[in-house]
């Protein structure tokens, strides 16, 4: 598709500078939400579940180095395994497709709202799907899934380890475990927050770069921010400069190129930039 028909070069000659930015794209913070939501709605009673199924078998003890209790722990642990794996297993794809079919819609609106205030109020259409965005999605479903299903065995090992350290010897039995129930909940709690925004943000970056290529978009504005308590000095000294769209810069924590909200906890946006003295010699 073309970016520019003679009406947009006709407009831009009329205008004072001949490099044009359009809004900045950003990052669906209810999507984000609720993709958290759905997670958290996994974890809630599996964490119960391991909790209550423990209690119960430590009620007697305050401490043990009883060895039918420890064969006891290993059995309900591998039972409980068994069943958050599965159920995990049956959700994740339903929760990373849902996800992403919004973060698409999301994405596709922004960025034509970004390039018809950059084209002087003209519609420019973006495509539905890309075949470079197709290839990226699929990735996308695939990293999710295998996040999600993440969860469980990470807790689980977290949680196993806790119980086979208070039951063996030197081991501080029953309060132990509980008390380190509860740390290891937290930990997953705020794992599955960290995997909602960084995969919202990767996503949506991603798709508005692919798109943002695919109408003809050749370069994009780097836009640093400023909520983080921590910046990337890269990041800040990347803030307004204009890269090519097939060149990022070199700014990701390892020095390999990146795109804003590529990184880890980065929510640095872009904008797209289309530079019209080639349409106007």
């Amino acid at each position: 598709m073309k970016l520019l028909t003679d009406k947009r070069v006709q407009w831009a000659k009329n205008r004072n500078h001949e490099q044009f930015t359009g809004g900045s794209l950003g990052y669906p913070v209810s999507i984000e939400v609720k993709y958290r939501r759905k997670l958290l709605d996994l974890i809630e009673p599996m964490v119960k579940d391991y909790e209550h199924t423990l209690h119960k078998l430590l009620k007697p003890y305050q401490a043990t180095q009883d060895a039918s209790i420890a064969t006891q722990i290993a059995r309900a642990l591998g039972d409980l395994n068994k069943k958050w794996s599965s159920r995990y297993a049956q959700q994740a794809n339903d929760i990373a497709r849902g996800m992403i079919g919004r973060i698409d819609k999301y994405a596709k609106k922004d960025l034509e709202k970004s390039l018809k205030e950059m084209s002087g109020g003209l519609t420019i259409k973006t495509p539905d799907m890309p075949e470079s965005l197709y290839d990226n999605m699929l990735a996308a479903t695939k990293q999710n899934v295998s996040l999600i299903k993440s969860i469980p065995a990470e807790y689980h090992e977290r949680i196993q380890g806790a119980a086979m350290r208070a039951v063996q010897e030197g081991g501080l039995g029953g309060k132990t475990i509980m008390d380190e129930m509860e740390s290891i909940g937290e930990v997953t709690h705020n794992r599955a927050k960290l995997i909602a925004q960084d995969q919202t943000n990767k996503i949506t970056s991603r798709m508005n770069f692919e798109r943002m290529r695919s109408v003809g978009v050749k370069e994009f504005m780097w836009i640093h921010s400023s909520a983080s308590a921590n910046p990337r000095p890269k990041h800040v000294r990347a803030d307004g400069n204009v890269y090519p769209i097939d060149d990022p810069p070199n700014v990701g924590d390892h020095g390999q190129p990146v795109i804003p909200g590529e990184e880890i906890n980065c929510r640095c946006r872009m904008k797209p930039v289309v530079d019209f003295s080639q349409y106007l010699k």
